[in-house]
């Protein structure tokens, strides 16, 4: 923070001051919002009507929301000197429990006066799970749509590459017919599930990647793509395929020459 903090000095009878954020003295003072005086209004010769002067500059922070990106400009000025005031917040930082520094919090107000209420008492941890809520929830909804999207696509990919091992039948009997190895057909059958299985790899993860950027855009706190998940859907959706290509394979290995040349 540069300059000083609102303090008891400050009445209403005393000099108007006020405290900005960063942006507010970037935008308007190049930095240099110290001893500067701002207002609201006009005053009725029309001149601009500049009663505050500028005693700190402090850090920019999110208001409403924390997918704020850009923060917004903010004048701060203190209450002893607002001529009405319709409600106020206070933050209160403890290492007391939240319900024994509520209950003290109401005996402290009770006795300044006892007709004032005092309403929504919560945790800042409170308020940003109450912020992030609508979030949480989309990103709850999301994992376990992947997590059925990769489910279907495993159950999928292996019946296609299943049906495309199993066609290959009658190939792998003649090649058993005329002397071939079990262990080289099973190898050259794994080469060509492996091969497929790159190709899709290298259409599908620059897509995941992309397609991940689009929904970090619209989600706070979430990377547009996470190692663990690409590794982990990755890996998932690899062993599915080398499963499905390598049980038929080996049903179709073992399955006697002349069975397999009758096969359709």
């Amino acid at each position: 923070m540069l300059g000083r903090e609102f303090s008891e000095a400050d009445r209403e009878n005393s000099l108007k001051v006020a405290v900005v954020n960063e942006v507010f003295a970037k935008d308007f003072f190049n930095g240099n919002a110290i001893g500067k005086r701002i207002g609201f209004g006009i005053n009725k010769d029309g001149s601009p009507r500049l009663n505050l002067e500028i005693v700190g500059v402090i850090r920019d922070g999110k208001h409403a929301d924390m997918r704020e990106q850009s923060p917004s400009r903010f004048v701060y000025t203190p209450y002893s000197q607002n001529d009405s005031i319709e409600g106020m917040t206070f933050y209160l930082r403890s290492d007391r429990g939240s319900a024994r520094l509520a209950s003290e919090v109401r005996a402290s107000l009770r006795r300044v006066d006892d007709n004032l209420a005092m309403f929504r008492v919560q945790t800042m941890s409170t308020t940003i799970e109450n912020n992030l809520r609508m979030d949480r929830m989309m990103s709850l909804f999301c994992s376990s749509f992947g997590l059925l999207a990769t489910l279907l696509a495993s159950i999928g990919l292996y019946g296609v590459m299943a049906y495309n091992v199993a066609r290959r039948t009658r190939e792998i009997g003649i090649r058993l017919a005329l002397g071939a190895d079990r262990t080289t057909v099973m190898a050259m059958v794994m080469r060509k599930v492996g091969c497929m299985l790159l190709i899709g790899f290298a259409l599908g993860l620059p897509l995941s990647i992309g397609l991940g950027h689009l929904v970090q855009s619209q989600l706070w706190g979430l990377k547009g793509w996470d190692p663990l998940v690409l590794a982990g859907a990755s890996i998932s959706l690899g062993l599915v395929a080398l499963l499905a290509g390598f049980l038929p394979a080996l049903r179709a290995s073992r399955v006697a020459p002349m069975r397999a040349l009758r096969y359709e």
